[in-house]
């Protein structure tokens, strides 16, 4: 514990990362063992976790206890499947060069929706690839920039970017398959 606190400057950081501690450490092991089946590397993974936390405290600041659950389960998928992936040789991802956001007033992010229509929206963002689900979680649902999404998942803005820009693809031709969104 002395590790994580010694990122911290304030006693009240301090006090708040002591109860974000004590509130999700056991559910971030299970998120952790559920994905590696490995209790060990759970382990390691929720260390790691609570260290990239500490170096990063103020995206956890003046959250909701739900907002923070939400960004704790994000990090320890994503730092899991990263665990899970090291050993493997990945495919390489072209960059697109020409992402153009030329039709933002139409896109999903930026229509009015009810709260019902916002709970099988939030439905559809789970049944996109993982690697755009949590990305535009924390834009979308938890508001964090670009920058703060790149610190957290560990990865450089460009590719959030392009996570964001393939991740709306996606969700768009989802929508447009259930007959739900109409636009381009």
């Amino acid at each position: 514990m002395l590790i994580y606190l010694a990122n911290l400057e304030t006693q009240e950081e301090k006090d708040e990362f002591i109860a974000l501690y004590d509130t999700y450490r056991k559910r971030m092991w299970h998120i952790a063992a559920g994905i590696l089946k490995d209790e060990y590397l759970a382990e390691d993974i929720v260390h790691d976790a609570f260290l990239k936390m500490s170096k990063n405290f103020n995206a956890f600041i003046g959250k909701s206890r739900n907002e923070n659950g939400k960004l704790i389960v994000t990090i320890m998928r994503r730092l899991s499947y990263n665990l899970l992936k090291r050993g493997k040789i990945l495919e390489f991802i072209p960059i697109e060069e020409d992402i153009r956001y030329d039709d933002l007033d139409n896109s999903p992010e930026n229509v009015t929706i009810n709260e019902d229509q916002y709970k099988r929206l939030v439905g559809y963002l789970s049944r996109l690839d993982e690697l755009y689900e949590s990305v535009l979680n924390l834009k979308w649902e938890l508001g964090y920039s670009n920058q703060e999404i790149a610190m957290i998942l560990d990865i450089s803005e460009e590719n959030v970017r392009l996570r964001l820009h393939r991740g709306r693809k996606q969700l768009i031709s989802l929508l447009q398959k259930e007959g739900i969104y109409y636009g381009q």
